[in-house]
C-alpha cells in the first residue's frame, strides 16, 4: 500500500494485483496459475516456491481486494502497467526499479532513498523475523 499512499497508482495496482494472485495460488496450493507477463522483462522474481501462508491480516487483504477491484472496473483512470525508465547504458525501456537491464545486463546500484523507504516498511509488515537485519542496516546508516 506504500506505492498507493505516495500516489504511484499504476505500480500499486500491478503489485497489489500480484499479491492477490499469490494469495489465491496459496489457497489453491498451485503456483502454476500465476500469470507472469507483467514481470517478464523485470528483475522481479516470478519463478519461486509459494509461501505457506499469508501474513497480511484479513481486513487489510480485503482493503487491497476492494481497491484493486475498483481500479480494474475502470472507475479511476490508472495505467495498469509498471512504470519504466530508460537504461543508463543502452536506452532500452526497463522497469523503473530494476537494478539490472534485461537487454544489456547493465547493473545499477539501489538509490540511497531505497534504504530510507524500505526498512520502516519491512519492519512494519514482516515483524520480528526480519527486523534484526533491518535494524543493523539502520545503525550502519546512522554511523556514516
Amino acid at each position: 500500500m506504500l506505492w498507493k499512499s505516495v500516489g504511484r497508482l499504476n505500480t500499486a495496482f500491478v503489485l497489489l494485483n500480484r499479491y492477490l494472485d499469490l494469495v489465491e495460488a496459496m489457497e489453491e496450493g498451485d503456483g502454476t496459475v500465476l500469470e507472469n507477463a507483467d514481470f517478464v522483462d523485470t528483475d522481479i522474481p516470478y519463478d519461486f516456491e509459494l509461501p505457506e501462508k499469508d501474513y497480511v491480516p484479513e481486513d487489510q487483504r480485503e482493503e487491497v481486494r476492494d481497491w484493486v477491484l475498483i481500479i480494474s472496473m475502470d472507475q479511476q483512470p490508472v495505467d495498469q502497467t509498471l512504470s519504466t525508465r530508460p537504461c543508463d547504458r543502452c536506452g532500452s525501456d526497463i522497469y523503473e526499479a530494476s537494478l539490472v537491464c534485461q537487454n544489456c545486463k547493465a547493473k545499477k546500484l539501489p538509490a540511497r532513498a531505497t534504504l530510507e523507504w524500505w526498512p520502516p516498511l519491512m519492519i512494519g509488515t514482516h515483524g520480528s523475523q526480519n527486523s534484526r537485519p533491518v535494524q543493523s542496516l539502520r545503525r550502519h546508516k546512522r554511523s556514516n
